[in-house]
């Protein structure tokens, strides 16, 4: 009776202090093991959050218990705290909205990451990531488009490439651009089938894994080859150049759902704005880690030498061999990327000198890159759509460095089309 009497006798404040340390005896994980959890398992997360929860009541309750306060002060000091943290909440939401309004691959990524409990790309035997079959944005044969029997007498043309012929930019399978390709040569008379094969940022070297381990079994008869963008982040590491591109890319398992877990454990427009800036979004359950990003290339002081793309060369080269080899037509396609353009990733990043010496940089990366494309499809007597001079009819339709939007992509399919329906005039059987 004299607790009870000596606690009715306590300042309002500390009556709460000592509710609040009267609540970590009641609320913590092994009160709820015991009393609500059948199986006597809790997951690490849940074990985070009742430590954090006991602690903030721990540092609560003894506040109020030991410190004197002036209850309009505290409450003045509590609600400007509240206002600030809401503001800064309005300005994170408003950035964000922001941010993914410019940036559609951002966007289509974390809506890939956050939505679906299907990772989008899945390793396998033989490479780092490949199209995950029983993702919505995967067709059963494993493919963004396209793979089903041939239809008699058909031309079958398989694209192989990064983001650029996956679709980033595209809403759906449809309005990529093999797909458009397809709807294209179709109205002009040409009984094709058309495969995406594509996968975004694969270089040439996953390319060449896919090719021969997938590609090849669907016995295409045209391979149309768009690669070179993506091998400019090993050219341009700033670390020790390997052919094998091991100095790019190192052993280490990524799993987005970590990253789902903290977006949807902790629904703040500051945390998640946290998590945009200083997180890797992709849709995708990889077998390594990349060792350098996007800004830590485009600003590296290494020189771009013919040294870097050894294993450019070598890749590309063994993919028009063994295409060849199958009797299968291969054709180039020549990069087209320019950090000049709006919205490019050097823009992201850079202002200034430092946005020029990027730009500079890519800008040689690529030009040694479609040198390379050029020469050995010529050493190897094999077609070359020279993709780098395709100009869309509004600049407005690149809407970063090297993707286009859908009215973008539509053209391209057709400027693409025109070269093999016309100049090249390989689908004439």
């Amino acid at each position: 009776m004299r607790i009870f009497k000596l606690f009715k006798n306590l300042p309002i404040h500390k009556k709460f202090g000592f509710l609040f340390l009267i609540t970590i005896l009641v609320f913590n994980q092994y009160v709820w093991l015991w009393i609500f959890d059948n199986d006597g398992y809790l997951k690490e997360i849940n074990k985070i959050r009742f430590s954090i929860i006991n602690f903030g009541s721990l540092v609560i309750g003894l506040s109020l218990i030991f410190i004197d306060f002036k209850i309009k002060v505290i409450a003045k000091k509590v609600f400007f705290f509240i206002y600030i943290l809401l503001f800064l909440e309005l300005c994170s939401y408003l950035a964000i909205k922001m941010l993914l309004i410019k940036d559609l691959t951002l966007r289509d990524r974390i809506k890939s990451v956050t939505s679906n409990d299907i990772s989008k790309y899945t390793p396998d035997l033989r490479s780092d990531y490949k199209p995950n079959k029983f993702h919505k944005e995967v067709n059963p044969f494993g493919f963004r488009f396209g793979g089903k029997k041939n239809s008699k007498g058909s031309i079958r043309i398989m694209c192989v490439g990064g983001s650029t012929t996956w679709g980033d930019g595209a809403k759906d399978s449809t309005t990529t651009y093999p797909a458009q390709l397809e709807y294209y040569l179709k109205s002009k008379g040409y009984n094709v089938d058309v495969i995406n094969a594509g996968v975004p940022y694969h270089t040439s070297l996953d390319m060449l894994m896919r090719f021969i381990s997938k590609g090849i079994y669907f016995k295409p008869d045209i391979l149309l080859i768009h690669t070179g963008l993506n091998d400019n982040g090993p050219a341009q590491s700033p670390y020790t150049y390997k052919p094998d591109y091991s100095h790019w890319r190192k052993v280490g398992h990524y799993n987005n759902k970590i990253l789902k877990d903290l977006w949807h454990d902790f629904p703040f427009s500051i945390s998640r704005l946290f998590f945009l800036f200083y997180f890797n979004f992709e849709p995708a359950t990889s077998l390594s880690i990349q060792t350098s990003s996007v800004p830590d290339e485009l600003s590296a002081k290494n020189v771009i030498k013919k040294e870097r793309t050894e294993g450019f060369k070598n890749y590309f080269s063994t993919i028009i061999t063994i295409a060849k080899a199958n009797k299968i037509i291969p054709i180039t396609i020549k990069v087209n990327n320019d950090h000049n353009r709006e919205n490019s990733y050097a823009k992201r990043f850079y202002k200034d000198e430092a946005l020029d010496y990027a730009i500079e940089r890519d800008k040689i990366t690529t030009q040694l890159h479609n040198f390379i494309l050029d020469s050995i499809s010529v050493a190897n007597e094999i077609r070359i759509i020279p993709f780098d001079k395709f100009q869309p009819t509004s600049t407005e339709y690149w809407y970063d460095n090297c993707h286009l939007n859908e009215d973008g992509i539509r053209e391209k399919a057709v400027f693409i089309g025109q070269y093999l329906a016309q100049e090249f005039k390989v689908l004439e059987r």
